[in-house]
């Protein structure tokens, strides 16, 4: 890393993130989780709980992914209420039926 990449004192709040670059961004815990996709460990573990470790859509025990039931993009929350488990297959249907 170079100084000029840690050096943030002089610089507005968006040049900041700007300059950090890409690697230290997937580094960075998110500031605002309710602003971002990052589920809590707290929330994952009561959804596998609540969902019983199974695809919500399908039933399978394979692949499985943590998936905003409303976007976080759309205002969706990372509490269990918008959370829920589903396959892989299952999960990007969803997307390609929202997209479509």
């Amino acid at each position: 890393m170079t100084s000029s990449v840690l050096n943030f004192q002089n610089q507005p709040e968006n040049d900041r993130t700007m300059s950090a670059g890409i690697e230290e961004l997937k580094l960075q815990e998110p500031t605002t989780p309710a602003l971002s996709r990052y589920i809590p460990r707290e929330v994952m573990t009561e959804v596998w709980n609540r969902d019983g470790g199974r695809c919500q859509r399908c039933g399978s025990q394979v692949a499985l992914e943590f998936d905003h039931i409303i976007p976080v993009s759309m205002g969706g929350s990372n509490t269990a209420n918008n959370v829920q488990l589903l396959c892989q297959a299952c999960n990007r249907s969803k997307g390609n039926r929202e997209l479509g």
